[in-house]
């Protein structure tokens, strides 16, 4: 490819994840031969080195500075993410502002928040929300302290900027503002394929987005009429790329995996990966259940053994109750906490557990298409256990969670429901496909883990749910993708 030596890129890491999704040799190799200059932009610079052995190739690699910004820029920010969810009506964006309202403990929180409902909904539409985005730009312009920033950018002169987040990104959103006032050219991902319509507005505006498939591309169109209108291209994601390429070491046999988690080859094994814990209580109760179930229904030579995946921004505790029971083995996750970064055996660990366990079970989780890639059967839980009394594990649990949660959630009906995840716009085709199976209802878990275990997948219903989800993009090339559109500006 013919190298634009006029060119030069900002690539944007604001979080662990897309540290993780795209920092490869291939990334640095293909961006250098688009670009003259290749400069990074990182929550933490240290970080970086174990994801490629390039990084001494890229021009430069800085550390950004949290800025969050003056409070009326800080407020605009939030008053057009909620206009947002008010207009766009999803199920998932409904939530959010019930959320919102359960969170808003005192007097004075409540009252702001309610004001502001009342007035975002004359702002939810189409004209209300540009003015809110312009109104935005004006408060950084005049509000922001952002003399670092303009240095930076005028040290490095970039006509391209590539977020490789939209989401949960803090660290960046001055970074992107001030960007984008200087003219120069704003690129997006779009992390996942529930942000759309679960992950509030995306902010800024951007000239460019990728995204995973045509649903979420026609989304982008669909809430936001115009201004996206030719400038989203599906691309696929580099998350799940290593599932299907050689890796930097061989696969495990099930024998292998099996020693490595002292764990019988001979007898099933069990993939339970739990969610977001503000999000999904009673899930350890849940998992405890599960063991029950085990031990109940299976005689010791055939019974399952679980592998337990806590999500790896849990910092709870809430399954430690679990530790020392039977049949059951803690995952490390194998992530940097501090940086919320996954390492390069994270990956492939994942990759060897996703291989070699017989069922996976979770609550409406992307983990989902993850097991149905690797052709696994899966069961989704979608109800909130009731807690026995006389059960010293669940007491210790709810205890934990008690102590997590305000009371207000607490009686949250839509809080407490964890059948609700699957009604949310992203999952409702995985929900209604017969790819899966989904227990609904305590009292017939052990049914459904028996059922689950005999169901067998049909393969035409696969491809065609992961053609909707991935549009034919699963096939360990995204980063390729992305590089190339990148390449083209």
């Amino acid at each position: 490819m013919h190298k634009a030596k006029s060119k030069k890129i900002v690539v944007i890491f604001p979080r662990g994840e897309a540290i993780a999704n795209f920092l490869s040799d291939v990334f640095i190799e293909r961006l250098s031969e688009g670009f003259s200059e290749v400069h990074f932009l990182t929550m933490d610079s240290d970080s970086m080195s174990e994801y490629t052995s390039l990084l001494s190739e890229v021009t430069s690699v800085e550390a950004m500075k949290m800025n969050r910004g003056h409070y009326v820029f800080r407020f605009l920010t939030s008053f057009l993410d909620l206009a947002h969810n008010l207009k766009i009506k999803t199920v998932s964006s409904k939530d959010r502002i019930r959320f919102r309202r359960a969170q808003a403990f005192s007097a004075v929180a409540k009252l702001k928040l309610e004001l502001m409902v009342f007035f975002g909904r004359f702002f939810a539409n189409g004209p209300g929300t540009r003015m809110l985005e312009r109104m935005c730009e004006t408060a950084h312009k005049w509000l922001n302290k952002t003399r670092d920033i303009e240095e930076y950018i005028d040290r490095v002169q970039p006509d391209v900027a590539f977020n490789t987040s939209h989401i949960h990104g803090n660290i960046s959103e001055l970074y992107l503002y001030s960007l984008r006032q200087r003219g120069v050219k704003l690129v997006s991902f779009i992390f996942s394929w529930d942000n759309i319509t679960s992950q509030g507005r995306i902010i800024p505006r951007y000239d460019q987005l990728f995204t995973w498939n045509n649903e979420s591309k026609g989304l982008v169109e669909k809430y936001y009429g115009r201004d996206y209108l030719g400038r989203i291209q599906v691309t696929g994601t580099p998350q799940f790329d290593h599932y299907f390429q050689n890796f930097h070491k061989p696969d495990l046999s099930r024998e292998e995996f099996c020693e490595y988690y002292n764990l019988d080859s001979k007898r099933p094994i069990v993939l339970y990966s739990t969610g977001m814990p503000h999000h999904m209580p009673g899930e350890p109760i849940i998992v405890n259940r599960i063991l029950d179930a085990f031990k109940r229904d299976y005689p010791l030579g055939e019974r399952p053994q679980l592998v337990l995946r806590v999500y790896p921004k849990d910092h709870s505790g809430r399954f430690e109750p679990l530790r020392n029971l039977e049949d059951i083995v803690f995952q490390d996750p194998l992530w940097n906490e501090a940086l919320m970064l996954p390492s390069v055996d994270a990956k492939y660990i994942l990759k060897q557990t996703l291989r070699n366990v017989d069922v996976g079970i979770n609550i409406a989780s992307t983990i989902t298409l993850e097991l149905l890639m690797f052709n696994k059967k899966v069961l989704n839980i979608g109800f909130t256990p009731s807690k026995r009394a006389s059960d010293k594990i669940e007491e210790e649990v709810a205890d934990i969670e008690n102590r997590m949660y305000s009371a207000k959630q607490r009686a949250m009906v839509s809080f407490k429901d964890n059948g609700k995840w699957y009604e949310y716009d992203h999952y409702k085709d995985v929900a209604d496909s017969n790819c899966i199976l989904i227990c609904r209802d305590e009292s017939q878990l052990n049914a459904d883990i028996k059922d689950t275990f005999n169901f067998n997948l049909d393969q035409e219903d696969k491809a065609r749910l992961m053609k909707k989800k991935f549009s034919d993009t699963l096939d360990g090339a995204g980063i390729i993708r992305i590089t190339e559109m990148l390449n083209l500006n």
